[in-house]
């Protein structure tokens, strides 16, 4: 099984799509002795982080700005956009759990060009509370039981006033998860 370190992206070049509405970033691919190229239009890179946020990735590296009118037209900006989508390909590819999801294999074209299976990172919560509210207020790890546990709290402006006020909101909201390891070494 392999975790994808070895791989390395490059947006080596930009380009007008084949209907001239939008501009696609090339990307060069390389894996051990394998090599490829994807390209990608500037809002499937939108698309990629915003399916990494929505599976809880946090600390995920920002999107460039939206040009006003479309695609940028200038050399200039289209060359800076390029420089800024290769470091946040860059910035993705460092990190152990994103370049092992499989939104980021799809994106990169990595299945139709790595045989080897590659073991995911992140783990998969058994049971969750989907509240954007909610921060990391506490972690357990019971190794021998193989067990993570994470509680959350409420962390939105108005908790933090009602722990101050106890009148305004005297209850605390959160939640938890917990991750169990199978006999598989899965999550």
């Amino acid at each position: 099984m392999t975790t994808l370190a070895d791989l390395s992206a490059n947006v080596y070049k930009a380009g007008p799509t084949w209907d001239h509405t939008t501009y696609q970033y090339y990307i060069q691919l390389k894996y051990g002795d394998k090599s490829w190229e994807v390209a990608k239009r500037f809002s499937e890179f939108d698309t990629l982080l915003q399916s990494l946020a929505s599976n809880r990735f946090g600390g995920l590296p920002k999107l460039p700005a939206k040009t006003l009118l479309g695609s940028p037209m200038d050399q200039a900006a289209i060359d800076a956009r390029k420089e800024q989508l290769r470091i946040l390909l860059q910035d993705l590819l460092l990190r152990p759990d994103t370049r092992t999801c499989a939104a980021m294999r799809q994106f990169l074209d990595v299945p139709g060009h790595v045989e080897e299976e590659v073991r995911q990172i992140q783990p998969t919560p058994l049971r969750s509370f989907e509240d954007p509210r909610f921060g990391v207020s506490g972690i357990c790890v019971a190794p021998d039981a193989q067990l993570v546990m994470v509680t959350h709290e409420d962390s939105t402006h108005l908790s933090r006033l009602g722990r101050v006020w106890s009148v305004v909101e005297p209850d605390e909201l959160g939640a938890l998860h917990l991750w169990a390891r199978n006999g598989d070494t899965s999550w």
